[in-house]
């Protein structure tokens, strides 16, 4: 994507377990949603750097949506990483979260006086106006570029991790086991990465973007290193556990239809393993 910077060379295989994150003075950095998948992740990793890391989320207090808690969050604070998602995906809580959350976030963060802007976002969400939650992260990164405040949006692809919410989330048709017992996949390619591996470059953009060089920010994507049908990667993560899987060009990925590659990375994506296989077999105790 335009406007992205980067010190290591683009398309080049990275390995999860890289952990020199780079010299950087201890600094207060915020976690907006500190308690998920990736921030949670990314919160003992800061820590084990030496910030002062603030965790805030709702059960912490701290609502974007609602205003509560961020002054005091905020206060003092160098950095700010949104990894967020939001606890509804109806269109009115879309909305809510994405345009007032993020309005209300980046408005506090000015008043605060924060350094920088790190966003978790997705990969092609800027291409998939048809799917809800999309569209609605891209009006997101759209409030971060505007905001007034140095940014950098991260996008990522799919995470391991969310295959099972991927197949929750299909639509199903009538199969062997009975009604509804088929899944539903449209066929398009992914190329998934592990949630440790996100978390694991966010904090070392944060070493670059507190350290003396500093970050100059953008747009940056990352992803696994394979690509794969979306059938195969849920059918891999899933193994025993994954329900019969059908594709469909008519069967809508959550609640929009997509292309074939509007998930895949553009060339200058940085590639990061483990490779799915050996994810799934750490996950199940057999590497």
């Amino acid at each position: 994507m335009a406007g992205s910077a980067r010190s290591e060379q683009p398309g080049e295989p990275v390995p999860a377990t890289a952990s020199a994150h780079g010299p950087a003075s201890a600094a207060r950095v915020v976690v907006v949603g500190g308690t998920g998948t990736i921030g949670a992740k990314l919160v003992r990793l800061l820590e084990a750097d030496g910030h002062e890391v603030v965790v805030a989320s709702p059960s912490t207090g701290v609502d974007a949506v609602t205003g509560a808690g961020l002054e005091d969050a905020l206060r003092g604070a160098d950095l700010v990483v949104d990894t967020s998602k939001p606890r509804s995906f109806a269109p009115e809580a879309l909305e809510a979260f994405f345009t007032t959350g993020i309005r209300r976030l980046l408005g506090a963060e000015r008043a605060a006086g924060v350094r920088h802007h790190l966003s978790l976002s997705i990969v092609g969400a800027d291409r998939a106006p048809d799917v809800p939650f999309y569209r609605a992260k891209a009006g997101m990164e759209q409030e971060v570029r505007d905001g007034g405040i140095p940014w950098t949006i991260l996008h990522a692809t799919q995470f391991f991790e969310f295959a099972r919410g991927i197949a929750e989330a299909a639509e199903r048709a009538d199969g062997p086991g009975g009604p509804g017992s088929t899944t539903l996949l449209p066929p398009i390619q992914v190329q998934p990465i592990a949630g440790d591996a996100v978390a694991a470059h966010l904090a070392r953009l944060v070493a670059r973007i507190l350290g003396a060089d500093g970050e100059n920010g953008g747009d940056l994507d990352i992803a696994g290193l394979h690509r794969m049908s979306l059938a195969a990667f849920v059918r891999t993560a899933l193994g025993d556990d994954a329900p019969p899987i059908l594709e469909s060009s008519r069967a809508p990925y959550f609640g929009g239809l997509i292309s074939e590659d509007t998930l895949l990375p553009g060339p200058s994506a940085r590639r990061i393993g483990p490779a799915l296989s050996e994810w799934t077999g750490r996950e199940r105790g057999v590497c």
